[in-house]
């Protein structure tokens, strides 16, 4: 697998079929001019928060045990467990974060040694019909289009 690199309004995220690398700082976001990693192999993620973009900017976010039990002890420790492992992208950034949802899900499984649910294919094949969209507006370019249909289909 090739390694999957997204830039996003609030970090960046780097996933290499293994590990999900999430970073902020250094540039990319608000928190001073340090970058700060957070890495996370396949197996410590137990689900995936997905907010599309609309008028507002959309959000992924990599649920793990630790993120999930900070959530369970309140409203302070939910907002800090939900923004701990979430990045947040623009409408145009959203079909690289789609790609980058589809491989982690497939790893996850992998990992899991789960066979891919039934839904992973209406959900691909919903997300390639919204990229062929994106085509017909101008939003991205027909090898950007491409290159993700690729990727969805495990074959980039």
């Amino acid at each position: 697998m090739d390694t999957i690199d997204v830039k996003g309004a609030g970090g960046r995220v780097v996933f290499d079929g293994e590990h999900l690398t999430i970073i902020r700082g250094g540039g990319l976001g608000r928190w001073g001019s340090e970058a700060v990693e957070r890495r996370l192999h396949v197996s410590e993620i137990v689900a995936i928060g997905w907010q599309p973009a609309g008028l507002a900017r959309g959000s992924i976010r990599f649920e793990t045990e630790h993120t999930r039990g900070l959530a369970r002890m309140g409203r302070d420790a939910a907002k800090t467990a939900a923004a701990e492992n979430a990045v947040a992208f623009r409408a145009g950034q959203q079909p690289h974060f789609a790609e980058l949802k589809v491989a982690v899900e497939r790893a996850v499984s992998a990992a899991r040694g789960d066979a891919l649910p039934a839904q992973d294919a209406a959900d691909t094949a919903e997300e390639i019909a919204r990229l062929s969209h994106l085509v017909q507006t101008g939003a991205i370019t027909q090898e950007e289009f491409r290159q993700s249909k690729a990727r969805l289909l495990g074959r980039g």
